[in-house]
């Protein structure tokens, strides 16, 4: 069972972006089943499944997942049921800060793919949020460490990406703007918080609604 959760502030498009995810899943699920190549993101295509909606006040309350799981054969030709976990925005009006540390480990917890989302850049109060919630989660973890690590792979999903021309889209751009990052002020936290994670993979793919295929296949992260 692999389970892919999306977290981070409220308001940032989450449950959209999950919808996305959705589309591919499904689309590469019957790709898989009927032999024939993937094909996704076409002209009729409708993205839905997730509820959302526009406006300031939050959609999502609580953690939802997916009531149905996506079968998905990966290369190596091992199958996957594959869930998608959405989970409420942090720091919105309505949520006290025990309750946003609370969702946050809890779903970072149960899922083998935490997706963190974060817009135009990782900034250093983002990983300063990070490193708070995934302690919480460790120290609830403590009692459970004969079952593993309760942290897998986080991915920094930079949504409405600032500097495509310099890095581009994608995993391989990530890999480049998440190495830069590293190299700046704000290096320590981010070490901080892989110790403090003790994460097997961390990546970082820099992504937006006008260059969508790519960079959500490697999101995803089942090819």
């Amino acid at each position: 069972v692999v389970i892919i959760s999306v977290a981070g502030a409220f308001r940032k498009g989450k449950s959209f972006l999950l919808n996305f995810f959705l589309e591919y899943l499904y689309c590469l699920q019957r790709s898989q089943q009927s032999d024939t190549p993937l094909d996704w993101l076409t002209d009729d295509c409708q993205v839905h499944g997730f509820h959302w909606r526009a406006g300031a006040k939050r959609d999502t309350v609580g953690i939802w997942v997916w009531g149905e799981p996506i079968m998905i054969e990966a290369a190596s030709g091992e199958m996957y049921a594959v869930l998608l976990m959405d989970t409420q925005g942090t720091f919105d009006n309505s949520s006290t800060y025990q309750q946003c540390l609370t969702i946050f480990a809890l779903s970072t917890i149960v899922s083998c793919v935490q997706v963190y989302n974060v817009v135009d850049n990782i900034q250093e109060d983002s990983l300063q949020h990070l490193s708070l919630f995934v302690e919480y989660g460790r120290l609830a973890m403590t009692e459970a460490q004969r079952f593993g690590k309760p942290f897998q792979t986080l991915v920094f999903c930079v949504r409405d990406f600032r500097n495509p021309e310099e890095y581009g889209y994608g995993a391989e751009g990530g890999a480049k703007f998440l190495k830069q990052v590293l190299t700046r002020g704000i290096e320590r936290m981010m070490l901080e918080v892989i110790r403090l994670t003790q994460l097997r993979d961390t990546d970082c793919v820099p992504w937006d609604f006008e260059n969508t295929r790519t960079p959500t296949n490697e999101l995803v992260g089942l090819r």
